[in-house]
């Protein structure tokens, strides 16, 4: 039987401890625990022996409760069974009334930050980026002329997501460092804005000059989206006891989900209309987008009351890394820069540009690590979290997740136009069982483990499942059947919620809270990182093998590349040669899912490595 007790402050500032054993703690239950002060011995050791219990403590922040009123939040400092170590644990919580409008805020934001699984399918990037590596190749070497009324210059076209994607993972990080810097509240509070900023100058490009436009817009909004989807997560952790955290999270992934649910059906939904109204309800989107960040904004800044910096100024900005944030963000952007042009067929992998941002891009990476290891005084990445077996192990299991996870869902969708010729609406409607068994399973993911207490084992669970899905989908052709393609679909997305649910919580329970942002960051960044270069390389194979699969079709007299850039000529052909080239398409389909596979055996391999971090009950 468990013997539960917290440590709380009384009016008078004393400090009452109990414990909350595990069953492996059960014969020293019995023992009687003196009372204890936080007083020069707690603060000046990192472990107490209290009651023959070994305990390591966080004196200064128990210690720095007694000297101020908190007025905002009920905190308690719970022991919590780590390994077989116990440790004090901060346990901010925010009275209902605050909690439930913050939470709506940081559903807002959001809301705010995967409206862009609809408004990046605006324009041109509705069906025309689907195909834009193919687009691109043709244009090459064939000068194919294609009218988008303002936004023609093809040759851009590509990096208006691109860029989103390399300022996404490049800022995580630096998110991190600015919440211990400025605090958790101001710095999302800036990444809204500055996201925002971005949005309103994509949806008001125009003329001549609209895709450089888009590009710089799409840009920024990265900037403040790598502080959101990191932020976001953090700031949970601080409003609700941490055996509430995956429920709360959950939710906040629940959102991410349903807009991605929205994202596809509406996309659709443009793909049919006249090409004004594509412009109009684009662009309409961008600017309900506004309305969503002033009231993620409001909820934020009179509700988050919990802060734990109150000096904030502009001499603060010399504590942020900036050396390590120019290694990183260019290692980064000349890294993914190369993988994508040349995996899309822009230029090839042994040329002279490809090589050049390789080697320049490999340069800057050791020299980050060079800067966080030896210079900087304020690390963006701590290195001394990688000897943290878990810390190091998720990480991976998040990099090579991503590989799985981001080529699926920007590829199902193709698929299923390509081969069986839906509409934008019809794909939008037959990828629905992916989306539902993310959200589904991400909600019952974190139900789970607050009330288990247990991480490592769902996430053992999630890439097993992992596994199974990306092999399932790996045998889908163009012979499946609804049937097939659902369950596919359905054992894919329940991996999916499963896994980015778990693995985040293993990477935040692995470290301690003054870590906590830092790790959170992390864990995205391996996400987005690998998702990134993950649907560069599913690109590079899928053109690769379609390109090879339709040359070798006998009495083809269409082009290969004149039949990659208009799907719709495929149907004018012959039956059996018309055959033969959705055979080589499904067969190009299929190598992106082996790629996914591969991927996803090495994240289930990681997370065997995880060590069991229990989520205390307050």
């Amino acid at each position: 039987m468990h013997e539960n007790s917290e440590l709380g402050l009384s009016k008078e500032g004393s400090l009452e401890t109990t414990l909350v054993l595990t069953e492996a703690q059960h014969s020293i239950a019995s023992q009687d625990l003196p009372t204890v002060s936080l007083g020069t011995d707690l603060s000046k050791t990192d472990s107490k022996e209290i009651g023959g219990l070994k305990m390591d403590s966080k004196a200064e922040t128990c210690a720095s409760l007694g000297e101020k009123e908190q007025t905002d939040s009920v905190n308690t400092c719970t022991v919590k069974n780590i390994e077989g170590q116990l440790s004090f644990d901060a346990e901010p919580n925010l009275p209902l009334y605050k909690l439930v409008p913050l939470m709506f805020g940081l559903c807002a934001g959001m809301l705010l930050s995967s409206m862009d699984a609809v408004s990046k399918c605006m324009f041109v990037m509705i069906e025309v980026l689907r195909f834009l590596p193919t687009l691109l190749l043709c244009c090459k070497y064939l000068n194919i002329l294609l009218n988008y009324s303002s936004f023609n210059q093809l040759d851009k076209i590509g990096w208006i997501n691109v860029v989103y994607g390399m300022t996404t993972a490049s800022f995580i990080p630096l998110y991190g460092a600015f919440s211990n810097v400025f605090g958790k509240k101001m710095s999302l509070m800036m990444a809204i804005i500055v996201y925002e900023i971005g949005q309103i100058i994509t949806g008001a490009a125009s003329g001549s000059n609209a895709v450089i436009q888009m590009i710089i817009g799409r840009a920024i909004a990265g900037v403040g989206n790598g502080g959101i989807i990191t932020l976001l997560f953090v700031v949970v952790t601080d409003i609700v006891p941490k055996r509430d955290v995956p429920k709360y999270q959950g939710i906040i992934n629940a959102i991410w989900g349903i807009s991605a649910i929205v994202g596809p059906v509406l996309s659709g939904v443009f793909v049919d209309q006249s090409s004004w109204r594509q412009s109009l309800l684009c662009r309409w989107n961008m600017y309900l987008g506004t309305f969503v960040a002033a009231v993620a904004l409001t909820c934020v800044f009179f509700f988050y009351t919990i802060e734990e910096l109150k000096d904030r100024d502009l001499q603060k900005l010399k504590l942020i890394d900036w050396p390590g944030l120019v290694g990183l963000v260019g290692s980064l952007i000349c890294l993914l820069t190369a993988i994508d042009a040349a995996g899309s067929g822009t230029f090839g992998w042994n040329s002279s540009t490809a090589i050049s941002l390789l080697v320049v891009g490999g340069f800057l990476l050791l020299s980050f690590i060079a800067i966080e290891a030896k210079m900087a005084k304020n690390p963006m990445i701590p290195l001394t979290l990688f000897k943290n077996r878990t810390a190091a192990t998720v990480l991976i299991s998040e990099f090579f997740f991503g590989v799985t996870f981001y080529p699926t869902y920007v590829y199902a969708p193709l698929y299923l136009q390509v081969i069986f010729r839906f509409t934008g609406l019809q794909s939008g409607f037959h990828f629905l069982p992916f989306l539902l068994g993310l959200v589904i399973a991400a909600v019952l993911a974190g139900l789970l483990m607050s009330f288990i207490g247990r991480t490592r084992e769902v996430s053992w669970f999630a890439t097993s499942i992992l596994i199974a899905g990306a092999g399932a989908m790996s045998t889908l052709d163009e012979n499946s059947s609804d049937a097939q393609r659902i369950g596919c679909m359905i054992l894919i997305g329940v991996a999916c919620g499963l896994c980015i649910c778990s693995l985040l919580l293993n990477a935040q329970n692995c470290v301690k809270d003054e870590s906590l942002p830092t790790m959170t960051a992390l864990a995205n960044f391996a996400q987005q990182t690998g998702g990134a270069v993950g649907v560069s390389i599913a690109s590079s194979v899928y053109m690769h093998s379609l390109m090879s699969g339709l040359s070798k079709i006998h009495g083809l007299e269409v082009p290969a590349l004149i039949l990659v850039s208009n799907i719709e000529t495929v149907w004018t052909l012959p039956a059996s040669i018309q055959e033969q080239a959705i055979g080589a398409w499904a067969y190009s389909f299929k190598m992106i899912y082996y790629v996914g596979l591969a991927s996803a055996v090495i994240s289930w391999f990681s997370s065997l490595f995880i060590k069991h971090y229990h989520i205390p009950q307050k």
